[in-house]
């Protein structure tokens, strides 16, 4: 189904048969791809154990896959994560000890923290994972509220990404479950880096607050160069070793 409908008063879109959907995805993913690799810092406001906190982090990301994160809590660093695919170390300076081991079969990393490591990826890096998107898959694309909106469905349930068709960036990212439960992903206040759009806000919003997440960037800079070595996790030889399945966070 293709329509335009809700378009915002004023606002000049191109004709969607001028635009057609493997065009437009290929433009945002496009986009995507010009990042190597991203160094940030952020405040993040999630609830832990059912109650709401901030903490900072400083990020690090390397193309493909490469993520480490440093996690403060007031002047020190609480834990730094390394993520490698789909290989995790959770390093605990304070106890001297490192928890480490496989992602695969889990959806989450750290106990208490509710929020889908998808989206936990998605919102420290601002990368949006597209691979579901192919031409086929797609059962809806029209414009609504002014943007270009994609949809998707399988038995899984319905996602939805709206595009803004004067950046080419998605501002917003929803799915909804065979059981009906929503997850909103809104990217918020677009700003122009190294001639690449990148949100400086990020908000995954459920029905459950325990399940949501709200990250502001404080910084942020782009291809500045990082190598595989920098994002590796530098331990003391002294370092007590768990299995990531064993991890409690007190």
């Amino acid at each position: 189904l293709i329509s335009a409908s809700g378009c915002a008063p004023g606002r000049s879109i191109p004709s969607l048969t001028e635009v057609p959907p493997d065009k437009l995805l290929d433009n945002v993913i496009a986009a995507q791809s010009r990042i190597e690799d991203i160094k940030s810092s952020a405040l993040l406001s999630v609830h832990f154990n059912g109650r709401g906190g901030r903490v900072s982090a400083r990020i690090r990301y390397k193309k493909p896959g490469l993520l480490k994160v440093f996690v403060q809590g007031g002047f020190r660093v609480i834990a730094v994560i390394a993520l490698n695919e789909d290989r995790a170390q959770v390093y605990i300076p304070t106890d001297n000890l490192v928890f480490e081991g496989s992602l695969e079969g889990t959806d989450s990393l750290i106990p208490g923290l509710l929020v889908p490591m998808k989206d936990i990826r998605s919102s420290l890096t601002g990368l949006i994972d597209l691979t579901e998107f192919t031409i086929g898959k797609i059962s809806n694309y029209e414009i609504r509220d002014g943007m270009y909106s994609l949809s998707i469905q399988n038995a899984a349930g319905k996602r939805t990404i709206w595009v803004d068709p004067d950046r080419m960036t998605i501002v917003r990212d929803q799915t909804e479950e065979g059981d009906g439960k929503i997850t909103d992903r809104r990217y918020e206040q677009y700003t122009r880096m190294n001639n690449i759009w990148r949100p400086l806000r990020i908000r995954i919003l459920k029905d459950s607050p325990d399940e949501s997440l709200d990250l502001r960037f404080e910084q942020q800079s782009l291809n500045s160069g990082l190598t595989a070595s920098e994002l590796a996790l530098t331990l003391p030889e002294s370092i007590r070793r768990i299995p990531l399945s064993e991890m409690v966070i007190q």
